[in-house]
């Protein structure tokens, strides 16, 4: 079913987004399917990073040494996409965030050696956003979400609803060992994007599958285009 109004009826982005975010919370609680409506977004730059030792460089060493390393892989990307620019509301996604230091200073609690302010406030989960956005100098909102395993889906929900230009960061590393998790090498992606009347990317929003949107299924999308799916979305390429 498709979101139909009156000619003689203007919605803006906002409105939409007002409408679709009440729908998608009450059928999630209530376990209904969403109703569809499609979405253009054109992408103004994306950047994907797969290894161990993103660059950072850029950086005073004061920062770096803050820095874990999801830290430093959102660091990389987003400088990369959006080093230098201001007015741009941001989106950071990552499943277990900061957890490997949250883990660290619990094992500094338990050996009585105490926590450090600055091992406390960067452990938190929008600390990486927070502090890039600190950096560049950059005033306009940003938001930080885990949500488990979908927590990539939910980060790109967030950021296709926003009504302005808008910098989505996804970045994972593996636990430590004495948490049981996903044990994938360090991976994260980044884009940079607006909503239009067109644009390469055509969003579709409803229930497409059991199987959440994965950072696989997102690289090779943008590496080479067509359509993918996830629980909440679906992406196409419209070029």
């Amino acid at each position: 079913m498709i979101f139909a109004f009156p000619k003689s009826v203007k919605f803006s982005i906002r409105d939409f987004y007002a409408l679709y975010m009440a729908e998608f919370y009450y059928c999630i609680v209530n376990g209904r399917y969403l109703k569809r409506f499609f979405m253009p977004i054109k992408i103004k730059g994306f950047k994907i990073f797969e290894g161990a030792s993103p660059d950072v460089s850029f950086l005073p060493m004061l920062a770096r040494r803050k820095l874990d390393l999801t830290g430093k892989i959102v660091f990389h990307l987003a400088n990369a996409l959006a080093g230098g620019k201001s007015g741009y509301k941001s989106v950071f996604a990552s499943r277990y965030g900061c957890l490997n230091d949250c883990i660290k200073l619990f094992d500094s609690l338990n050996s009585g050696m105490g926590v450090s302010p600055n091992g406390f406030s960067s452990s938190v989960h929008n600390f990486p956003m927070g502090m890039f956005s600190i950096v560049e100098k950059n005033k306009s909102p940003y938001t930080a979400i885990a949500a488990g395993e979908n927590s990539l889906e939910a980060g790109l929900l967030e950021a296709f609803l926003e009504t302005s230009e808008v910098l989505f960061v996804y970045a994972q590393e593996p636990l430590l060992d004495v948490i049981d998790g996903e044990s994938a090498p360090p991976c994260g992606l980044a884009f940079y994007c607006e909503n239009c009347e067109s644009g390469e990317i055509c969003v579709e929003f409803g229930n497409f599958s059991e199987e959440p949107m994965s950072f696989e299924k997102l690289k090779c999308f943008f590496e080479n285009g067509g359509e993918i799916c996830g629980k909440f979305l679906k992406l196409k390429s419209t070029l």
